[in-house]
This record gives C-alpha cells, sequence and structure tokens, in this order.
C-alpha cells in the first residue's frame, strides 16, 4: 500500500515539472498549435495570422522576452502553407528563426483526417556583449560569435 501511494505521489508531481524553456512563444498551443508542430498549419481551413509578445519578468534587466509572427494559408485543396518567425531574447543571446511549412491532409473518414507537415528554414543567434564584459581571448566566445547561423526545421 505504501508503494502505491509512493508511486501515485511521484506521479502526480511530475505534472508540476518543467524540464526546457522552450523558445516558441509561451504556452500559445490552444491559440496558435501551428508553433508546435507544422502539421497543424491551416488546420481550420481559413487564412491566419497572428502577433504574439511576452517579457518574462517585467523591471529586471536582460529578462527574457520572446516576440513571434506566424501566418497560414489553407488552400482550397489538401495542402497547407505557412511562416513562423519567432526572436527571443535572454540576457545577451538572441535567438531568431523563420521557417516556411508545407502541410498536407489526407481525409480518413468525415471530419477526420490524418495530417503531415514539414518546416525548413534559417535560425540565427547573436551575441550582444559589451566592451570589457568577456574575455576576449575565451573560445567559447569566440565560436558563438562565429557560429550564428544555422538550418532550422520540424516535422
Amino acid at each position: 500500500m505504501k508503494r502505491f501511494l509512493l508511486v501515485n505521489f511521484i506521479s502526480l508531481i511530475s505534472f508540476f515539472c518543467v524540464g526546457q524553456n522552450s523558445s516558441v512563444p509561451f504556452r500559445q498551443f490552444y491559440f496558435n498549435p501551428y508553433l508546435f508542430n507544422p502539421a497543424y498549419a491551416g488546420i481550420n481551413g481559413y487564412t491566419e495570422a497572428y502577433l504574439s509578445y511576452r517579457k518574462q519578468w517585467i523591471n529586471i534587466n536582460d529578462a527574457p522576452e520572446v516576440a513571434g509572427f506566424s501566418f497560414q494559408y489553407a488552400t482550397r485543396k489538401r495542402v497547407s502553407l505557412g511562416l513562423n518567425i519567432v526572436t527571443q531574447d535572454v540576457v545577451a543571446l538572441r535567438n531568431t528563426t523563420a521557417m516556411a511549412t508545407f502541410a498536407y491532409s489526407i481525409p480518413i473518414a468525415t471530419n477526420q483526417s490524418l495530417r503531415f507537415g514539414l518546416s525548413g528554414g534559417v535560425g540565427t543567434n547573436n551575441l550582444h556583449l559589451e566592451e570589457g564584459e568577456y574575455d576576449p581571448n575565451d573560445a567559447t566566445i569566440q565560436n558563438a560569435l562565429v557560429n550564428n547561423v544555422y538550418a532550422d526545421g520540424n516535422f
């Protein structure tokens, strides 16, 4: 009985734990699920545009800040197209991604379908460091300053 209660207690606690901070604009899944899964592009059957912004801690310097724009276009066929741009600032690091999406829907039954989505794009990382805030010989910082463009995608 004690083991059963312990397992249930640990299971309940796991619902409140968070492992990482998503760069996607803050918990907008119910309003715009396309931010998390490209297969949701155009799922409502019409054109949609979203703007989102969040500054996490007001009145604290270098607080995390996220801004995003997404656009979805559902064609009359089974194809949907989308565009997603997100910028996140955390202390001295700015991460920006821009991705285009192609989504396809296969009808299974009335009001049911199987959806696939593929997004591809580019991302950039930029360090905003003031003179004297860092050691110019630090290999990690030099690597971050040189390697700042990358390919990004979702399926």
